[in-house]
């Protein structure tokens, strides 16, 4: 029999997907994100690429094959509450705005992290330039498009699947530090980037937490947002972009990761101290 009662830390809600079942959809979507990057490196490697539109429309049918058709037939099928499930519940706005302020910071400090890691484990033959060529705009291409595809899409759809279903089935499992760390690791190994698994597993305990602590998802799409739309403008904006910062082969300024720390650590104190939901 599922446990459906309330525990700490976990979105205040009747009866939601157990943690079966969220273990169950992540397998799912993973092995549908596999399917799916597959596909797209047969085409490339034929010359059919095009076919599927251009890398930012190609990135957003991913994301709507992986995640968004498995979690519309499941709720479809299974008619478990979208609120309740996916913790769609009302929060401050100081905690909205903890969870932007904390991934403008961590967008800020991600890059230094990356070259300590690259001193650690070689990285990949094509790191970093490959995912600076894939962010930076062409000539004709929409800023809102790829902002739309790489960062509102996202924190859309991967938050109701990692803090919605899978974080509320963990903690009703776990408790939440133990889910807190469970539910990061599944969101690294579900971008299929095992050079960047510490860097993503350690982003995602930052976002995970912010939905525990707020028992919203709100705050986590925030989050998720701020980081995604702040790393496509320093590739695209930022004076000198083609810095070794930027791209994650060199240091940080110090000045840059200074602000990054203070407001990570002040988001995370608004996020802290905004009081439970309790509506």
């Amino acid at each position: 029999m599922n446990d459906t009662s309330p525990r700490v830390g976990a979105p205040n809600c009747g009866l939601r997907p157990s943690f079966t079942e969220a273990v169950f959809l992540l397998f799912i979507s993973m092995g549908l994100m596999l399917l799916a990057v597959s596909a797209l490196q047969l085409a490339r490697q034929k010359g059919l690429a095009s076919l599927f539109g251009s890398r930012f429309t190609r990135s957003l049918e991913v994301e709507i094959f992986a995640l968004g058709v498995p979690l519309l037939l499941f709720f479809r099928f299974r008619r478990y509450n979208l609120k309740e499930s996916l913790g769609l519940r009302f929060c401050r706005m100081s905690a909205l705005a903890g969870g932007a302020v904390m991934g403008t910071g961590s967008v800020m400090i991600s890059p230094q992290l990356e070259a300590w890691l690259a001193r650690l484990i070689p990285p990949p033959p094509d790191w970093p330039d490959y995912m600076v060529r894939f962010l930076t705009l062409v000539p004709g291409e929409s800023l809102v498009w790829a902002f739309f595809c790489l960062a509102l899409a996202p924190a859309l759809l991967e938050e109701a699947l990692f803090r919605g279903v899978i974080l509320g089935g963990a903690l009703q499992h776990w408790k939440p530090p133990v889910a807190v760390v469970g539910v990061s690791i599944a969101f690294g190994l579900f971008h299929l980037d095992f050079w960047h698994l510490p860097l993503l597993t350690l982003i995602g305990m930052l976002i995970t937490w912010s939905a525990v602590v707020t028992a919203s998802l709100w705050p986590a799409v925030c989050f998720h947002l701020s980081y995604n739309s702040l790393a496509l403008v320093l590739v695209n904006f930022a004076p000198q972009a083609s810095r070794g910062w930027i791209r994650g082969t060199g240091n940080v300024p110090a000045g840059i990761l200074a602000g990054g720390v203070i407001l990570l650590l002040g988001g995370a104190v608004l996020v802290r101290f905004s009081g439970r939901n309790k509506g």
